[in-house]
């Protein structure tokens, strides 16, 4: 459905930084800023008017291939007398002039990566900065092309010529001050063209079914409904968030300074601890020895067909898991401790990619042990960003609750 914009001034734009990368003036670009603004919640695609989706199942594809809203997926669209992009630049970041500004889409969520510049070659910039940050997912199929072979048939002088033969002689462009700018109506196409998807002159966005699952709360009430479990222990309880918020027959909670119904320190806990606990959640002390001790010590009264999950596998900034603590939102080493139980223990392990990271240990699935084992002093920072979904064997919520 098309929106009313205000008109964006284009008089007096600074030329562009360097030709090579941004080529002449877009004005136009600015427009689909003030576009995305309209998009709450859902997935984002461009279409530009001279160009078309060329399969009536695209869309149906393309959603098939989203694992999360993380995700930038990436296809091929026939421009005039090429496919861009080139075979040889085919799931590689976004070279200059062989990516086509229709052959992308993204998340709502990651508007901030998708600004675009009132100059050309903007559809190129903004791939590779979505393409640098999110999980670029390639599909080797053609879904675009432009409408005849040559570039500029959506223009706005070309429309009148598409319905009738008639010549239209030139007249001056007047744009009154502050007038708001029509959407064109779409125009029958000439016989080549018909049966084809018309122009789309605004973001298409794709709402896709909301996942449900995001809170650490959310997820460990899931496992206990799904498997029925009654005995619920939780290690680090603060003021109860999450504590409270857990519907399960028996819980205990253990905590040194406030929450729970224990106060004492975890250690001192698992010393005189005589239950058998059907689910472990994992929160106290982020240190990395303190995290493998709970761990362990967990595994000691967890029933065998029991689950284990431990929170903040995943910092998002070298200060956020610096030791000690230095920051308000701070997830601790934590993850290093993950690493080196993976090294050593076969059960079946991953970190679930939501609320900063939630470990998940399951003894009585088998699993794989890392390989080569990560040595400890590899487990820095730069090797952590480098290889944390081989480490860490992060996935999706949807693939954990779908493979459970």
């Amino acid at each position: 459905m098309p929106i009313k914009v205000q008109r964006i001034p284009f008089d007096h734009l600074p030329p562009p930084p360097n030709r090579v990368e941004y080529g002449l003036n877009a004005p136009y670009n600015l427009y689909l800023n003030t576009l995305m603004e309209e998009v709450k919640e859902g997935w984002i695609a461009y279409q530009d008017d001279d160009d078309y989706y060329c399969k009536s199942d695209v869309f149906e594809k393309i959603v098939s291939k989203i694992k999360d809203n993380d995700n930038l997926i990436l296809w091929n669209h026939h421009a005039p007398k090429k496919i861009v992009p080139a075979k040889e630049n085919f799931g590689k970041l976004p070279v200059n002039c062989d990516i086509a500004g229709n052959a992308f889409m993204f998340h709502s969520k990651h508007k901030e990566l998708a600004i675009w510049e009132p100059y050309r070659k903007g559809n190129w910039r903004v791939c590779c900065k979505l393409y640098k940050k999110l999980k670029p997912i390639w599909i080797n199929e053609l879904f675009c092309k432009t409408q005849i072979p040559i570039a500029g048939y959506g223009q706005r002088k070309d429309l009148p010529t598409i319905s009738t033969p008639k010549v239209i002689p030139k007249t001056p462009k007047v744009i009154p001050p502050k007038v708001i700018p029509k959407t064109p109506k779409v125009i029958p196409l000439k016989s080549h063209l018909k049966n084809k998807f018309y122009p789309i002159t605004k973001p298409i966005i794709m709402k896709t079914k909301p996942i449900t699952l995001q809170t650490k709360s959310q997820i460990i009430n899931h496992l206990i409904t799904k498997f029925q479990f009654e005995n619920y222990l939780e290690i680090g309880c603060a003021a109860n968030r999450n504590f409270t918020a857990i519907r399960v027959k028996n819980k205990v909670g253990v905590d040194p300074v406030s929450g729970g119904t224990h106060r004492m320190y975890a250690n001192e806990f698992f010393l005189k601890n005589t239950i058998i606990f059907d689910l472990i959640f994992i929160d106290g002390l982020h240190h990395k020895e303190q995290v493998l001790a709970d761990i362990k010590n967990s595994l000691h009264c967890l029933n065998p067909k029991g689950m284990i999950l431990i929170h903040d596998m995943l910092p998002t900034s070298e200060l956020m898991q610096k030791v000690p603590r230095e920051t308000k939102n701070w997830t601790g080493d934590g993850w290093k401790a993950f690493v080196e139980f993976r090294n050593v223990y076969k059960q079946f392990t991953c970190v679930i990619d939501t609320d900063f990271g939630l470990g998940f240990i399951r003894p009585n699935k088998e699993g794989q042990i890392l390989k080569p084992k990560v040595l400890l002093k590899d487990l820095t920072w730069d090797n952590f960003t480098q290889n944390k979904e081989k480490w860490l064997g992060i996935i999706s919520v949807e693939n954990f609750i779908n493979n459970l």
